[in-house]
């Protein structure tokens, strides 16, 4: 358990660290591993932040590829770029610092130790419940700020996935009732063992 917890962690300290990098390298907000001549080599791929259509009519064309590269190296750009991603991904690292903590205190032996575990899971549903929304949104606004100038695009870009967001709602929402349900199994454990 305390494996999976440290998993968690390690991952969301790796998504805060890749936070800085609308700042200082924004292509490197999409990376590629190409294997050429017996060697890999990771390679930016920024293309990978605009959606499918988009992406499509922005690679091909080598004057639509340098409006976008030099849009992402306008530093007002880049520091919007940085809010958005980071109002985007606020709570997806809640998620995984929350689930990483309560695993950690649920390895303890004992029921107190579980309980002490419960509040975090609540925590981590409730920020799933707002990834579900938040991401999509931010990604919208994020395709109309790098596709201004160089592709027909509007300011925010509408195209979300109302499928995809109504099923991470679901998730989030059977995580809440997991956890609530968990949390009323072991409180009355506990409660049983007080009486016994």
């Amino acid at each position: 358990m305390r494996v999976l917890a440290l998993v968690f962690l390690a991952l969301a300290a790796h998504r805060t660290a890749t936070l800085a990098l609308p700042l200082v390298a924004p292509a490197y907000m999409g990376v590629m591993f190409e294997y050429e001549a017996g060697r890999a080599q990771l390679r930016p791929d920024p293309y990978v932040l605009l959606p499918v259509a988009a992406r499509t009519q922005v690679e091909p064309d080598a004057a639509a590829r340098a409006r976008f590269e030099s849009r992402l190296n306008d530093r007002g750009v880049r520091l919007r770029l940085f809010l958005l991603e980071l109002a985007g991904r606020l709570p997806e690292l809640a998620v995984m610092y929350c689930i990483g903590i309560a695993l950690w205190r649920s390895s303890r032996p004992g029921v107190e130790a579980a309980l002490s575990g419960v509040p975090w899971l609540l925590r981590a549903a409730i920020a799933g419940l707002v990834m579900a929304v938040a991401t999509p949104v931010a990604e919208a606004v994020r395709t109309g700020l790098l596709l201004s100038g160089v592709a027909p695009t509007a300011t925010f870009d509408i195209n979300i996935d109302l499928d995809e967001m109504q099923r991470n709602l679901l998730f989030a929402a059977a995580a809440l009732a997991a956890t609530w349900t968990i949390s009323a199994g072991l409180r009355a454990r506990a409660d049983l063992a007080e009486i016994v």
